[in-house]
């Protein structure tokens, strides 16, 4: 086995509990493990593969369960690094495996397959979209190869801000100086005035064990896809105005509507819900649009954003 060290000041110790890619909750997320085993299951034997932020080594060592040939397995933390090595190493995987410290992005290696899970709690906010795209030109397959992403839209209601970071849930609105408020918000939003999203953990992946909620749900958006074996695009979709004009069950003229994105990633006929993992799903609470709604993912904000666009 090959291992390559890179040097800088990273403590040497890792925290299981801290969110720094080797945490308990993502390796106990049973929802990501049951595709990503499915997903090389259908596809590893005999393979050569890619394991981009190995971490852990967890989906090196679904790939060599699986029959791969060889696994090439790509760690940019030199602490997450020297821990995959020492797993590698247990496991006797040293002859099947090739370790290396290094970002993804500055590394020109090829394979029959890639596979990662850099999604981030952000859908894409851990540079997928960027990886992907200097993957594809490498390999044959890809893992997720794409993803189907759609707005779903729900009348307001409490639980919505209780789950969110209530204080973001809204755009700046001080009522006792409305003018500073209208001031301060031209200055503070970015991108044509474009709204951050916020995101909601876990709600969604509990909501089907109650039915006492009563949650209105309005309407959905149609899917794009985010097909990753294809050149890079902005994800993004358009809700035009007539969409929020003729929806019923919106009383109010400036009633307050939920929108949540909810996606799958699919491989072949292996696939993940984003409410059946510990990802979480990127929302926004705001007043009715009297306009088109654009929601893209900006690699400035490293965000998702809604945007009004002005008629």
């Amino acid at each position: 086995m090959s291992f390559v060290d890179h040097q800088n000041n990273e403590s040497e110790t890792i925290n299981w509990f801290e969110d720094d890619g080797t945490n308990i909750g993502m390796l106990n997320d049973n929802g990501r493990n049951a595709f990503y085993d499915h997903a090389l299951q259908i596809i590893a034997r005999d393979k050569t593969v890619v394991d981009i932020g190995a971490g852990t080594g967890y989906l090196t060592a679904l790939a060599i369960k699986h029959g791969a040939k060889h696994v090439t397995a790509v760690e940019a933390s030199p602490k997450r690094c020297q821990f995959l090595k020492s797993m590698i190493e247990k496991l006797g995987y040293q002859d099947k495996v090739t370790v290396i410290n290094e970002n993804y992005l500055k590394t020109d290696i090829h394979s029959d397959v890639v596979v990662s899970e850099t999604i981030g709690a952000h859908i894409f906010n851990e540079n997928w979209l960027r990886l992907a795209d200097h993957a594809r030109t490498r390999c044959e397959y890809m893992i997720p190869e794409k993803f189907y992403i759609r707005a779903d839209i729900y009348k307001n209601h409490p639980i919505w801000t209780t789950c969110m970071q209530e204080s973001m849930a809204f755009n700046y609105n001080e009522s006792n100086h409305p003018e500073f408020a209208e001031a301060i918000n031209q200055e503070m939003q970015l991108e044509g005035r474009g709204e951050t999203a916020n995101t909601i953990p876990n709600l969604f992946s509990q909501l089907p064990k109650f039915d006492d909620l009563r949650l209105k749900k309005l309407s959905e958006s149609r899917p794009i896809v985010v097909d990753h074996m294809n050149p890079f695009q902005v994800p993004e979709l358009v809700i035009p105005a007539h969409k929020f004009n003729t929806m019923r069950g919106i009383e109010e003229r400036f009633e307050f509507l939920f929108f949540n994105l909810m996606w799958t990633a699919t491989f072949q006929n292996a696939s993940m819900w984003v409410s059946d993992t510990i990802w979480q799903n990127v929302c926004k609470l705001m007043e009715k649009p009297e306009c088109d709604l654009r929601i893209y993912f900006s690699e400035q904000q490293n965000k998702w954003m809604f945007e009004k666009l002005k008629i």
